[in-house]
């Protein structure tokens, strides 16, 4: 059995506490003289009563110590912020957006006026040039692009922006008409080259080969008036009919004013001059009466009669929007057609 301890009296918890502070300075006196011996490395007695090296690094608390330790200081890597990180990629990203955006002038397309079909490469090179001219300077426009809108985008040069080309607004509103006016001019000159051959009916074109075609009046032209080959080309129309272009030192008057020799070789309800014309839709046609090309010649008929009142002039015959596959399913029962009217 263990003994009983008994509460310590008075007096020796006086020496408990005695004890206690004696041990306590012995530490601290040890403390000290280790301090004072040699820095790099110090003898302790073993097992062996051999001297041991300790390679423990120690502590050196002497002034020049201090000082080094001071100018050797590296703090310790700073922990990256992932959210930070993002914040300044998305910010680096809006700025380059907005300095994109600086860069654009945007020309807004008046549908009363529409640009047509202008080619970006020539605009930037003649409004470039423009600027050259006008106020000595490096080209001013990098890129030039049609919007989703149909509106044109001028992308300036990278020392310019969108606000020196907008102070100067009159150049680009001089060059981009002068543009607009020459392929205009241009889409005349080469519809004044057409002669069309409106489609008769009753005596289709059937499956004419349009090489073969061009070859024989050409042939013919050459026998009766001895010149060169008068067409270039020759092609299909959306609504069947044929298209004679004219060779370049000849026009689609010439063909017309000497038509009998086409004639000779081919049959055709009309012959006219290609012109700017616009397009007559019209809904909810009976696809069993008018689905022939006779019954599309009464249907062109049935709308000039029955529709004085809008002064339309629709010259050929219309021919279907409506597919064929739809028409002949008989599960349709009308359809829709398209005609066409010179302006």
């Amino acid at each position: 059995m263990l003994p009983l301890l008994r509460k310590p009296t008075h007096k020796r918890r006086r020496n408990i506490n005695k004890t206690l502070n004696t041990l306590t300075n012995s530490v601290n006196n040890l403390e000290n003289i280790a301090r004072q011996l040699p820095k790099k490395t110090y003898a302790s007695a073993t097992t062996n009563n051999k001297p041991t090296t300790n390679n423990k690094p120690t502590t050196d608390n002497s002034t020049q110590g201090l000082i080094d330790a001071q100018l050797n200081y590296a703090p310790p890597p700073q922990k990256t912020n992932p959210q930070k990180k993002k914040d300044a990629i998305k910010r680096a990203a809006t700025e380059k957006k907005i300095a994109i955006k600086a860069q654009r002038l945007i020309l807004v397309e008046d549908y009363l006026q529409p640009f047509g079909n202008l080619q970006p490469l020539t605009l930037r090179n003649t409004i470039s040039k423009a600027f050259k001219a006008r106020f000595n300077v490096d080209p001013v426009i990098s890129t030039i692009s049609r919007s989703q809108s149909n509106n044109i985008l001028l992308t300036a040069a990278e020392e310019y922006n969108a606000k020196f080309l907008l102070d100067r607004i009159e150049v680009i509103k001089e060059k981009k008409d002068a543009i607009k006016r020459a392929a205009t001019e241009k889409k005349i000159a080469i519809k004044a080259q057409r002669l069309i051959l409106v489609e008769n009916y009753l005596q289709p074109f059937g499956n004419l080969q349009p090489l073969t075609l061009r070859n024989t009046i050409n042939k013919a032209f050459k026998a009766r008036f001895n010149v060169d080959p008068v067409i270039s080309t020759i092609s299909r129309s959306q609504s069947n009919n044929i298209v004679l272009t004219a060779a370049e030192e000849y026009n689609a008057k010439f063909l017309l004013d000497r038509i009998e020799v086409i004639k000779e070789v081919l049959e055709f309800k009309e012959a006219r001059v290609d012109t700017t014309r616009y397009q007559v839709v019209v809904h909810g046609i009976p696809i069993r009466e008018f689905n022939s090309p006779a019954g599309l010649v009464q249907l062109k008929d049935e709308i000039l009669t029955f529709n004085k009142g809008l002064n339309l002039q629709i010259e050929e015959t219309p021919h279907w929007l409506t597919s064929k596959d739809k028409r002949d399913s008989g599960l349709q029962h009308q359809g829709s057609i398209v005609g066409s009217a010179p302006e």
